[in-house]
Protein backbone atom coordinates (compact mmCIF):
# COMPACT_ATOMS: atom_id res chain seq x y z
CA UNK A 1 0.00 0.00 0.00
CA UNK A 2 1.47 3.39 -0.98
CA UNK A 3 0.98 6.38 1.26
CA UNK A 4 -1.12 9.43 0.08
CA UNK A 5 0.56 12.25 -1.34
CA UNK A 6 -0.82 14.34 1.75
CA UNK A 7 0.86 12.00 3.94
CA UNK A 8 4.42 12.42 2.19
CA UNK A 9 6.73 15.03 2.66
CA UNK A 10 7.37 17.46 -0.41
CA UNK A 11 10.62 15.58 -1.36
CA UNK A 12 9.17 12.11 -0.77
CA UNK A 13 6.26 13.31 -3.07
CA UNK A 14 8.47 14.25 -5.49
CA UNK A 15 10.21 11.08 -5.55
CA UNK A 16 7.54 9.02 -5.44
CA UNK A 17 5.89 10.91 -8.60
CA UNK A 18 9.42 10.69 -10.52
CA UNK A 19 8.91 6.42 -9.49
CA UNK A 20 5.98 6.69 -10.98
CA UNK A 21 6.57 8.44 -13.94
CA UNK A 22 9.67 6.38 -15.20
CA UNK A 23 6.90 3.19 -14.78
CA UNK A 24 4.84 5.15 -17.16
CA UNK A 25 7.21 6.76 -19.28
CA UNK A 26 10.11 4.37 -19.86
CA UNK A 27 11.57 6.39 -22.65
CA UNK A 28 12.19 8.73 -19.65
CA UNK A 29 13.75 6.23 -17.03
CA UNK A 30 17.16 7.56 -17.53
CA UNK A 31 16.58 11.87 -16.54
CA UNK A 32 13.85 10.62 -13.86
CA UNK A 33 16.33 8.05 -12.42
CA UNK A 34 19.28 11.06 -12.12
CA UNK A 35 16.57 13.13 -10.78
CA UNK A 36 15.72 10.38 -7.91
CA UNK A 37 19.20 11.08 -6.99
CA UNK A 38 18.83 14.63 -7.02
CA UNK A 39 16.41 14.94 -5.33
CA UNK A 40 17.08 12.71 -2.41
CA UNK A 41 20.00 14.25 -2.38
CA UNK A 42 18.30 17.55 -1.60
CA UNK A 43 15.63 15.69 0.93
CA UNK A 44 18.66 14.53 2.79
CA UNK A 45 20.25 18.45 2.92
CA UNK A 46 17.17 19.62 3.73
CA UNK A 47 16.46 17.32 6.74
CA UNK A 48 19.82 17.77 8.32
CA UNK A 49 19.76 21.62 7.75
CA UNK A 50 16.20 21.61 9.23
CA UNK A 51 17.52 19.79 12.27
CA UNK A 52 19.90 22.78 13.07
CA UNK A 53 19.59 25.30 15.97
CA UNK A 54 18.87 28.06 13.39
CA UNK A 55 16.50 25.88 10.55
CA UNK A 56 16.48 26.04 7.00
CA UNK A 57 14.58 29.32 6.81
CA UNK A 58 17.90 31.23 8.16
CA UNK A 59 19.79 29.31 5.64
CA UNK A 60 17.72 30.05 2.27
CA UNK A 61 15.22 33.26 1.85
CA UNK A 62 13.38 32.22 -1.29
CA UNK A 63 11.07 35.12 -1.12
CA UNK A 64 14.49 37.25 -1.83
CA UNK A 65 17.97 36.88 -3.49
CA UNK A 66 19.63 39.39 -1.25
CA UNK A 67 20.07 36.59 1.66
CA UNK A 68 22.16 33.40 1.28
CA UNK A 69 23.95 31.86 4.16
CA UNK A 70 26.92 29.16 2.63
CA UNK A 71 28.16 28.65 6.06
CA UNK A 72 25.18 25.99 6.14
CA UNK A 73 24.86 24.54 2.75
CA UNK A 74 28.72 24.64 1.92
CA UNK A 75 29.79 21.39 3.44
CA UNK A 76 27.24 19.22 1.87
CA UNK A 77 28.25 20.82 -1.84
CA UNK A 78 31.01 18.44 -2.17
CA UNK A 79 28.42 15.46 -1.44
CA UNK A 80 25.96 17.05 -4.30
CA UNK A 81 28.48 17.49 -6.34
CA UNK A 82 29.56 13.39 -5.88
CA UNK A 83 25.43 12.50 -7.14
CA UNK A 84 25.81 14.67 -9.57
CA UNK A 85 29.30 13.79 -11.22
CA UNK A 86 28.12 9.89 -10.48
CA UNK A 87 24.54 9.59 -11.71
CA UNK A 88 24.65 12.28 -14.23
CA UNK A 89 24.81 12.56 -17.90
CA UNK A 90 28.10 12.97 -19.41
CA UNK A 91 28.43 16.69 -19.96
CA UNK A 92 27.30 17.57 -16.47
CA UNK A 93 29.21 14.30 -14.70
CA UNK A 94 32.21 16.17 -16.41
CA UNK A 95 30.97 19.96 -14.99
CA UNK A 96 30.89 18.20 -11.70
CA UNK A 97 33.84 16.90 -11.65
CA UNK A 98 35.68 20.20 -12.78
CA UNK A 99 33.74 22.24 -10.21
CA UNK A 100 34.77 19.38 -7.11
CA UNK A 101 38.64 20.13 -7.87
CA UNK A 102 38.47 23.75 -7.54
CA UNK A 103 38.58 25.70 -4.09
CA UNK A 104 36.11 26.59 -1.40
CA UNK A 105 36.54 30.06 -2.73
CA UNK A 106 35.60 29.33 -6.40
CA UNK A 107 32.46 27.24 -5.01
CA UNK A 108 31.29 30.53 -2.75
CA UNK A 109 31.81 32.30 -6.04
CA UNK A 110 30.04 29.92 -8.48
CA UNK A 111 26.50 29.88 -5.80
CA UNK A 112 26.96 33.49 -4.71
CA UNK A 113 27.05 34.46 -8.30
CA UNK A 114 24.13 31.79 -9.52
CA UNK A 115 21.70 33.22 -6.56
CA UNK A 116 22.69 36.54 -7.55
CA UNK A 117 21.19 35.74 -11.47
CA UNK A 118 20.09 32.52 -12.05
CA UNK A 119 16.52 32.57 -13.45
CA UNK A 120 16.15 35.94 -12.98
CA UNK A 121 15.28 36.95 -16.54
CA UNK A 122 13.54 34.47 -17.96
Amino acid sequence: MTASPRSLSPYQARLQRAENLTADLPFAAEILKFYRHIASCQADVYSELARTANGVASVIDLSSRTTLDLTQILPHYRGFLSVAEKHGPGNLAAAARQIAGLGTDSWIALLESYWQIAGLSD
